[in-house]
């Protein structure tokens, strides 16, 4: 394998690493938020996802700096997969920025159906991991590790959905808030759709 992609590579892993962590503290975010917590703890747990973040970012700027030394040439598919990767923290924070908005308390429902929704993008980062420690490996394992991914997705699409219409049908809940808890899911679904195109990505690079 070329050296610099193996390098890259393994940088890589630990970026995703970081995003993996991200996305746990993404839910126990959500948990304290669901239950009240003092607001410190709360914007506590926010200041440790910003902080992974950039983490990641000085990971990527690593990457970035291994590619400008070496001039690489043939390799943009696998930079293009960093920078795709380097977004999936941006939805974790717009996801947490958005449910700080939220100034109405939710059914247990409402809650449990998100829940529900962040575990399976935990799944998710779970798996992306798995595919991207792949590369390193057989291009076949790369491959079905990768398919994963796109069974989860289309999960998360279809919980995202049933969820949509439940929040519609929901009495309890005003226009606004309906809006507003809406669009911090929709960043979870977002970002399902985002790892499933790096998947995309994995099997190219596997194959190229």
């Amino acid at each position: 394998m070329n050296q610099l992609k193996h390098q890259v590579i393994e940088i890589l892993i630990e970026h995703v690493r970081i995003t993996m962590n991200s996305m746990k503290e993404m839910h126990l975010f959500y948990k304290l938020w669901t239950e009240a917590r003092d607001k410190k703890e709360i914007n506590e747990k926010k200041e440790k996802i910003n902080n992974l973040e950039e983490q990641a970012d000085e990971l990527k700027a690593r990457i970035i700096k291994k590619f400008a030394e070496a001039e690489s040439q043939g390799l943009s598919t696998l930079l293009d997969l960093v920078l795709k990767t380097d977004g999936i923290l941006n939805y974790i924070n717009e996801f947490t920025d958005r449910i700080l908005y939220i100034d109405k308390k939710l059914s247990k429902n409402i809650n449990e159906r998100i829940n529900s929704i962040i575990k399976k993008s935990i799944d998710m980062g779970e798996a992306l991991t798995w595919a991207v420690k792949s590369l390193l490996g057989p291009r076949e394992k790369a491959f079905d590790t990768s398919k994963k991914l796109h069974l989860l997705e289309h999960e998360i699409d279809s919980q995202y959905r049933d969820f949509e219409n439940y929040l519609y049908d929901s009495t309890d809940l005003d226009v606004i808030t309906i809006l507003k808890v809406k669009g911090a899911v929709q960043k979870i679904e977002e970002m399902a759709d985002l790892i499933e195109n790096i998947a995309d990505l994995i099997r190219i690079i596997a194959y190229s």
